[in-house]
């Protein structure tokens, strides 16, 4: 049995990517089935509702970490002021690996043919001083080494306005992962390919000119080519069910960057336009800060549900079968990200909505529009003006569309199964 340990400090408000991330992995076959067996140490201000919610005879969440997770990530402070940040979230990671060690010595864990993974979803350049300070600590103090899978997930490449580089964000990421890539069994692999480009300049200083994907994952990989790790969302893919005429048009936490703020006015605007009595608005979101517009906006989307039975609204943490209940129906997707922000940033979102065919209608233009292109999605790039009408098309379509989308290997590479993917992954792994 393959066991898969998640150190997850940013794993506290029930919303966002990192409770999907584990509400996916917990829901693949591998773990239902037994070949896999989950224990994620979340931050101690963790929902117990989400906790409760998640654990099963197969999935183990355990409060741990003290330390704010996103504290530090729309600041560019110095390194010094780091530093205590760092020493503190490097010990809540060393303590995770000694109480695994203990137990092994104990037995309470030691099999014949068990193994383990540590897994890290989300590590920004902080997290990885971090990480690869208490590696360095674990195995000079033990001769067994644990073996790690870091997925990368943010960009050292970042533009301003001008587009000029951030040549400080670019040497932080150089920096906070440097002690990490010296770390034996550190296996990486990379969300997306323009992130497979970045992290293989960041790691060997070549641009990357090498499309082959070797897959090959000992501690040497940072001189070779990164792999591709699949979308962490996918675990309950189902393609058989009937689409309607369904429209998402805000799903997730409530971003000020992913025009949350602008949705009143493309709703009212939408539902004026679009008259069929048949149509479905789904919005979703979950409000994690007590923003003054964030709540403005909320009892605005709030009234005009009250009005419209059209619309569907949500204000809590979707369910992993709820999330995919409704990609799985809906006909097409909004997305108002901001054109800046995630000119080089994924989004875990984009990715659900392409694995379901979803027609996608943009009102800016960033990585995720490239990243359409690159999985063959069915999208328009408009203004405000007619992105009703561009829906509204979608719509009408018949819903044989939806079947007649390429199979290319990207597409492959990032929507296969992440608990088959991980136990794949695990046969590097000596017993």
């Amino acid at each position: 049995m393959l066991n898969i340990i998640i150190p997850d400090p940013g794993l506290r408000e029930y919303g966002g990517h990192h409770p999907a991330m584990i509400n996916a992995i917990a829901n693949t076959q591998a773990v239902i089935k037994g070949d896999m067996h989950l224990e994620v140490y979340c931050n101690k201000a963790c929902a117990n509702d989400f906790i409760t919610a998640t654990q099963t005879k197969q999935v183990t969440i355990k409060k741990h970490f003290t330390t704010d997770f996103y504290q530090y990530f729309y600041q560019s402070p110095s390194l010094a002021t780091l530093n205590g940040y760092i020493n503190q979230l490097s010990k809540e990671y060393l303590t995770v690996f000694e109480q695994h060690a203990s137990s092994e010595e104990q037995g309470k864990v030691s099999e014949k043919n068990n193994k383990t993974l540590f897994l890290y979803h989300t590590l920004n350049w902080e997290h990885a001083i971090a990480l690869g300070s208490a590696i360095a600590i674990y195995n000079k103090r033990h001769n067994t080494p644990l073996h790690h899978c870091v997925f990368l997930m943010f960009n050292p490449i970042k533009y301003n306005e001008k587009g000029e580089l951030n040549n400080q964000h670019f040497l932080n990421f150089k920096l906070g992962f440097s002690l990490l890539a010296k770390q034996k069994f550190v296996q990486y692999y990379a969300a997306e390919e323009e992130l497979q480009q970045s992290y293989h300049y960041l790691f060997t200083g070549k641009n990357f000119t090498d499309n082959h994907f070797t897959g090959e994952t000992n501690h040497q990989q940072n001189n070779k080519v990164i792999p591709i790790h699949p979308c962490g969302l996918l675990s309950q893919y189902n393609n058989k069910v009937k689409k309607v005429k369904r429209v998402i048009l805000f799903t997730g936490d409530a971003k000020v960057n992913k025009g949350f703020l602008t949705l009143p006015d493309l709703v009212g605007k939408i539902i004026q336009e679009i008259t069929d009595s048949d149509v479905e608005f789904v919005i979703q979101y979950t409000i994690t800060n007590d923003g003054a517009a964030l709540k403005q906006t909320d009892n605005s989307l709030q009234l005009l549900a009250k009005a419209d039975s059209r619309i569907k609204l949500t204000t809590r943490f979707w369910s992993h079968s709820e999330l995919h209940e409704n990609f799985a129906k809906a006909n097409s997707i909004l997305f108002n990200y901001d054109s800046l922000i995630y000119k080089n940033q994924s989004s875990g979102i984009l990715w659900l909505a392409a694995s379901y065919h979803l027609n996608m209608v943009f009102l800016t233009s960033n990585w995720l529009m490239r990243e359409a292109d690159k999985l063959d999605c069915h999208y328009s790039y408009c203004s405000k003006n007619v992105f009703s009408q561009k829906t509204y098309k979608y719509l009408m379509q018949n819903s044989n569309v939806f079947d007649k989308v390429s199979g290319n290997n990207y597409r492959k590479q990032l929507f296969q199964d992440i608990g088959g993917w991980l136990l794949k992954t695990s046969m590097n792994i000596r017993s």
